[in-house]
């Protein structure tokens, strides 16, 4: 007898295809969670870098530290030339007062307790006072009398600067920096 057909062939067959299906859904998960951490160390390293980059940032913005006593007192020398030139150029050279008057002035508001080291007088009338005063009272009666003294020009003070070195202690070394106001004539005591 022959037989036409094989037995193993009538048993249903096992479909493979679902577990291959899994297989690949497992493989592309694997691959999407290896791509997730690759994404995220990279980000973490941006990150760092990023604020490194804004430290080093916030360091070199911060600003630039105080200049030195020379390079200020420079530019206040500077400051005062270009307003006295200024001044002489706006034809205002005549408000301020004479060389004598301003010794006069000077020898009005003299003391015992305040010496004056250095007087700068230049031609639009402005004045730089450089001097010592034994107490702090000394000085401001100095600057009192400054002001009391405005009725023979207008030349107020418009600065000054004082310091106490521990070499010149207990004295007071002070700077006193005036202008000679714009439209007002001096006059003669």
């Amino acid at each position: 007898m022959i037989e036409l057909f094989d037995p193993a062939r009538l048993l249903p067959r096992k479909d493979r295809s679902l577990l291959a299906a899994g297989v690949l859904l497992s493989l592309g998960a694997g691959a999407l969670g290896v791509y997730g951490l690759t994404l995220q160390h990279q980000w973490q390293r941006a990150e760092a870098q990023r604020r490194t980059l804004a430290a080093e940032l916030q360091r070199t913005a911060l600003p630039p530290p105080p200049a030195s006593s020379t390079v200020l007192a420079d530019l206040l020398r500077q400051a005062e030339t270009l307003e006295a030139e200024l001044a002489a150029s706006s034809g205002d050279a005549g408000n301020g007062l004479s060389a004598s008057q301003w010794l006069d002035r000077l020898d009005a508001l003299g003391t015992a307790d305040v010496s004056v080291s250095l007087a700068e007088i230049d031609r639009a009338g402005a004045a730089r006072i450089d001097g010592m005063a034994r107490t702090p009272q000394a000085l401001g009666r100095y600057v009192q009398a400054w002001e009391q003294q405005d009725r023979l020009a207008a030349v107020p003070a418009r600065g000054i600067e004082i310091r106490q070195d521990a070499q010149a202690a207990p004295q007071l070394r002070f700077q006193l920096r005036a202008t000679a106001l714009r439209g007002n004539k001096a006059t003669t005591p």
